[in-house]
């Protein structure tokens, strides 16, 4: 059976929580044959459908978890539905394009991963998990995570420890994060030889004067003020020809600094001096931070980027922070902002280093107003418990469940190939 036919005998299937997606198990049998699927039922009519690769132990580690919602809307509005001849349900190509209820939606997902899952060899345990319930509550997304998770929301053991999670829901065929990450980061500006050598002199000189400022936190302005970002705005106000002496403040790698400290002097000669880099790297963090910040669909941070420590060497000076990375970035949008950021610094003279990045990182249930993943996806249940998750999905998601909705078999075809090269990769550690 190809692609289309199995994704028109997928879609043909009724699975609105009307109906229920008690009978979709049976189906899905069908059409994958080489897996072991069971299913859990409830009152309702609806059930969970999965199986697991590699293992029959309940307690050995998921290496990957794959969730998706089956159910859709119920079958209405039927008379707009004309490219299927009034039936939602009458799958039906025309022009490349796949029409009926369920194309543009996690459903038609199901395919190109399972058919993925078919051709990548691997030894790692891999669960999947088709669930229901997105419009109730996300029960089906919650009643995986009981499976796996023991404890209460606030002191929770897991009973079986999952490694990756992959997410389904319309995002056009990209990988996206499904919650907030967040990324150490180091930039370094080594001193010019001629301020070397001008800071050597003045240690040497008697009774030389130097002036110096101290900036600290606001607490009353907590949110807006960012010492460090402060310091640094302060050095446009400088005359050209100022060397910086000593520079410093924070008091770890990624805490937000309480107070800096930085002293210069005058020295006519200079050229490019510190004190101007610094000026343009101040420049160059506003406008990332303000990027940033655009990225950020819901709940919005006070700022994105943040400097929690600078400390003046002999050789230069270094700044140690980390930033937000925003919910439902691609990995291809995330590595093209470090080094449009890298590219940025080195313009002047600076070297960029990121460390320890995790996306997302995990957030726990009781925290409110989480501005992690979209709330209409299972990937912010998972992300509360699990950390790196993930979403991908064929079609677009403003056309899901919507008359007419409809999914390029092209799409389709090369979705599997991401979907391929995607398990390859995230399976070989």
């Amino acid at each position: 059976m190809d692609l289309l036919a199995q994704v028109k005998k997928l879609l043909s299937v009724e699975t609105s929580l009307q109906f229920g997606t008690k009978n979709f198990g049976q189906t899905l049998k069908e059409i994958f044959p080489d897996f072991e699927w069971s299913s859990t039922n409830d009152e309702s009519g609806c059930a969970l459908h999965f199986f697991e690769t590699n293992t029959t132990d309940s307690t050995k580690p998921v290496d990957l978890l794959i969730y998706l919602n089956v159910d859709t809307n119920n079958l209405s509005s039927l008379a707009l539905w004309t490219e299927t001849d009034c039936d939602p349900l009458n799958v039906t190509l025309k022009k490349d394009r796949i029409y009926g209820l369920g194309a543009c939606h996690e459903k038609a997902s199901l395919i190109p991963v399972l058919n993925a899952l078919k051709e990548v060899n691997t030894s790692k345990n891999i669960l999947f998990v088709a669930g229901y319930g997105r419009e109730m509550n996300m029960i089906g997304a919650k009643r995986t995570v009981a499976e796996l998770v023991r404890g209460s929301s606030t002191n929770k053991v897991n009973k079986r420890e999952v490694k990756q999670t992959l997410v389904l829901h319309p995002t056009e065929s990209k990988f996206l994060t499904s919650s907030v990450g967040r990324t150490k980061i180091e930039v370094f500006f080594p001193f010019s030889d001629q301020e070397k050598k001008l800071k050597d002199e003045h240690d040497l000189k008697e009774n030389i004067f130097s002036q110096s400022k101290i900036f600290n936190k606001n607490d009353r302005n907590s949110l807006d003020e960012d010492v460090i970002f402060k310091a640094l705005r302060s050095f446009s106000l400088l005359p050209t020809g100022t060397l910086l002496l000593d520079f410093s403040g924070g008091t770890g790698t990624i805490t937000e600094a309480q107070s800096v400290y930085f002293e210069i002097d005058v020295a006519p000669t200079l050229e490019n001096s510190m004190v101007s880099r610094l000026d343009c790297f101040s420049k160059i963090l506003n406008i990332v931070n303000a990027a940033l910040l655009e990225k950020f669909r819901f709940k919005k941070p006070a700022k994105a980027l943040h400097i929690g420590k600078a400390s003046a060497t002999t050789e230069g000076v270094y700044f140690y922070g980390y930033n937000l990375i925003p919910p439902f970035v691609s990995v291809s949008e995330l590595n093209s902002w470090f080094k449009k950021f890298s590219d940025e610094v080195e313009s002047q003279g600076g070297v960029v280093k990121v460390r320890d990045t995790k996306k997302p990182y995990c957030k726990k249930m009781t925290e409110k107003n989480d501005p992690g993943a979209l709330e209409v996806t299972e990937a912010t249940i998972f992300s509360r418990y699990f950390s790196d998750v993930c979403i991908f999905g064929v079609g677009k998601e403003g056309l899901s469940q919507r008359p007419n909705e409809s999914l390029s078999l092209s799409e389709l075809t090369e979705s599997k190939k991401l979907l391929i090269d995607f398990l390859k990769k995230s399976l070989e550690h």
